[in-house]
């Protein structure tokens, strides 16, 4: 809503970011309907495809975190495994150091 306009006529022509109400209603109520159509050739279900949707993206939110888990798992593995190796030479180069300053 531009604040240029009369409070007035904001009210009197109710519009969405400069467009009338109603055309915007007539718009997506014809856009609807060009949708319906197409579905209806298609012979697609409406409840089926969001049950699709949702089933899609139940799987999707699922793989990730899985995956996601299983990432972590493998890291810390990792960190560990070369812990085991890196920890005891870090420990040794440090004590042979110390011992060649004094």
């Amino acid at each position: 809503m531009s604040d240029d306009q009369p409070l007035r006529d904001r009210v009197t022509s109710p519009t969405i970011d400069g467009r009338a109400v109603l055309g915007t209603v007539l718009r997506l109520a014809l856009a609807s309907v060009v949708v319906g159509i197409l579905l209806a050739g298609f012979k697609i279900n409406p409840i089926e495809l969001w049950r699709t949707i949702g089933h899609w993206i139940q799987t999707g939110v699922t793989e990730l975190v899985g995956t996601s888990v299983e990432g972590v798992a493998l890291v810390f593995t990792l960190l560990v495994t070369g812990a085991v190796v890196v920890i005891p030479i870090w420990l040794v180069g440090k004590l042979l150091s110390a011992r060649r300053r004094r």
